[in-house]
């Protein structure tokens, strides 16, 4: 068994001043007071029960998995908690978080959390233009659908009241009938809302391909 590994980082700012969708009336009642990072963010922001954030841009990224030529692509992500369920992004995709925030109980139950739910994502392989003309010779490889399970534990109110240190990991395989094999994706991440409107997180992970 052959197995190869791919690591990422990543740094995104959602900035939902455009793209907010708010399920807290109290989010949208107030103007957004300017809040520095170590500052507490006051509990009737609208990071707090329900709330959705939809993100779209562009993407500079390897035109296939370990290429050193990049490519521009368009780009998405949605994050929030709709019904007690959160929803978290991921490159091309997104996981369901169904297990229930008061899973711990006592004195570590604002401190600590646990994640398990469905994960999917699409991954588009080599179907972009190929620049190496060796790699262009082996032909493009259709893009495949993974779903799988994703895992993790959260530690909460690391440098202030609402952000979260999390590290987990997906297990996913193609169902698309395109591709074959199981991906392990260990990660870690971080999540801070800075003001009403500004949310800055960055993550770190790694593709473990068999």
């Amino acid at each position: 068994m052959r197995s190869s590994g791919f690591l990422r980082a990543s740094l995104s700012i959602l900035c939902p001043v455009t793209c907010f969708v708010s399920l807290v009336p109290v989010a949208t009642a107030q103007s957004a007071p300017d809040v520095s990072t170590d500052q507490v963010i006051p509990p009737t922001h609208a990071y707090r029960g329900d709330f959705l954030v939809v993100g779209a841009g562009l993407a500079n990224i390897p035109s296939y998995e370990g290429s050193d030529e990049d490519a521009l692509i368009p780009a998405f992500g949605v994050t929030g908690r709709v019904a007690g369920i959160n929803i978290g992004a991921r490159a091309g995709g997104i996981s369901l978080d169904l297990l229930p925030d008061d899973i711990v109980t006592g004195s570590l139950s604002d401190r600590l959390g646990f994640t398990l739910g469905p994960v999917a994502r699409y991954n588009g392989n080599r179907t972009g233009h190929i620049k190496d003309p060796v790699v262009a010779r082996l032909g493009k490889l259709k893009g495949t659908v993974e779903a799988g399970i994703t895992a993790g534990v959260c530690l909460k109110r690391v440098l202030n009241s609402q952000d979260s240190l999390s590290v987990g990991a997906d297990i996913r395989w193609d169902i698309s009938g395109r591709g074959a094999g199981r991906i392990v994706t260990p990660g870690v991440s971080y999540f801070t809302p800075v003001s009403r409107a500004v949310v800055v997180g960055t993550s770190l992970s790694a593709d473990f391909i068999d």
